[in-house]
């Protein structure tokens, strides 16, 4: 193989490396991830709740995929936890008759990616999950919606676990909250546990990684070249 082509072949590989990184960084600028879980309530708590078992729902919501910060817990020989989270930028929840935006600037929500691991030679268990919950104070009282979607893997056997919880509660009758929860029927379109998580923090490790190929790209070719 000629020089001129092992150099070309090199600065592709490079190139290539650059171009993901380039992917990461526009992620940073701004990436508006829309989602929504929908499902049919199984069961209720409470009495008067604006909802109705057996009422199908769908709550819509959305966030910024380059405001997602990462935590991370180690415990070496045992476990590993990992996640990405962020605030919501909107949360719709209908069912039936009843229809909601919350308020989410004088409440909160947010989203969040998680891995779990546990070393294998201390127990072959591992998940991961994706959660989106909001809340907002209404006159007189508060909303509540939470979502969970987990895929688990128990000594090599994958299974898939989703909920969704509605709150509604009304100081002036109960004192307790109302609502519903599903725990089958609920889907989250897209899966948002088969979806890897863009960041910005992938961005100096794969600008890292071009650097070190281009580095040991330019010493092979070098020996080559002298070798030659």
């Amino acid at each position: 193989m000629t020089l001129a082509k092992r150099l070309s072949i090199s600065f592709a590989a490079v190139a290539a490396v650059l171009t993901v990184g380039t992917l990461g960084s526009g992620s940073a600028q701004a990436m508006i991830v829309t989602g929504s879980v929908t499902g049919t309530w199984d069961g209720s708590f409470g009495q008067g709740a604006n909802v109705n078992v057996g009422d199908t729902f769908t709550a819509d919501y959305s966030y910024d995929d380059a405001t997602l910060k990462p935590y991370n817990v180690s415990n070496p020989g045992y476990y590993q936890y990992s996640e990405y989270y962020g605030s919501l930028l909107s949360l719709i929840v209908n069912s039936g008759s009843y229809s909601h935006t919350f308020d989410l600037a004088n409440g909160y929500g947010f989203v969040s990616f998680a891995d779990f691991a546990y070393d294998p030679s201390y127990v072959p268990y591992s998940y991961k999950t994706f959660s989106v919950q909001g809340y907002d104070y209404t006159s007189p009282g508060f909303n509540f919606f939470d979502s969970y979607t987990q895929k688990v893997d128990d000594h090599g056997t994958p299974s898939k676990y989703q909920s969704a919880r509605l709150y509604t509660y009304d100081n002036q009758v109960e004192n307790y909250p109302n609502g519903v929860y599903a725990f089958s029927n609920v889907k989250f379109t897209p899966d948002p546990t088969a979806t890897a998580v863009p960041t910005p923090a992938l961005l100096p490790g794969l600008i890292g990684l071009g650097i070190g190929v281009l580095r040991k790209r330019k010493g092979n070719v070098a020996e080559q070249a002298i070798e030659a």
